[in-house]
């Protein structure tokens, strides 16, 4: 492992330290498994023209990684708290639309109002949710190593510097390249 400004550099198949990721306070054996997914931005465009033919495509262009990064007892509590709350939101989100349902077979007007929020609101939570339960983000993903941001300064710290005529490559003596 290697740091690279505020990017840490993994490579592929290597294992985490014993330390929390998002405060560099001893995980204690805890894990947390994670994957990373990088892209194309053009990919996006792509997905507005044909969403068939995107697929297609971000199959073969889309690299992905998984990995268990360490995490804290107080990180695994926040998570385990901020993911309880998105589930605790959908649940009542979901009991709004059904509510609303019943009110739009009564004749109810109001009732298309909350199915909406009802929905707007569900919607909401899960995207908090997925947002909440990742840790880490990768930033670029070559065939050997991953580079990822969100690492608590005083982790990277520790790690030595990536060397910047390397940058995006491995070391040439491997015979190793993008």
């Amino acid at each position: 492992m290697w740091r690279d400004g505020a990017l840490l550099v993994v490579r592929i198949g290597e294992k985490f330290p014993d330390r929390c990721v998002k405060s560099n306070r001893p995980a204690h054996g805890r894990r947390v498994q994670q994957a990373a997914e990088r892209g194309y931005a053009a990919l996006f465009l792509l997905y507005l023209w044909s969403p068939i033919a995107a697929a297609s495509v971000g199959n073969y262009v889309t690299r992905q990684v998984t990995f268990a990064v360490g995490l804290s007892d107080e990180w695994c509590r926040k998570r385990r708290r901020t993911l309880g709350m998105a589930g605790a939101i959908s649940v009542v989100s979901l009991a709004a639309v059904a509510y609303g349902t019943n009110l739009i077979g009564r004749g109810v007007d109001a009732g298309m109002w909350v199915v909406s929020l009802g929905i707007l609101c569900t919607l909401g939570s899960l995207l908090y949710g997925l947002n909440a339960s990742t840790l880490v983000a990768a930033k670029r993903i070559t065939n050997d190593c991953f580079w990822l941001r969100g690492i608590h300064p005083d982790f990277l710290a520790e790690l030595p510097e990536w060397r910047g005529e390397l940058r995006g490559d491995l070391p040439s003596s491997l015979g190793v390249n993008e």
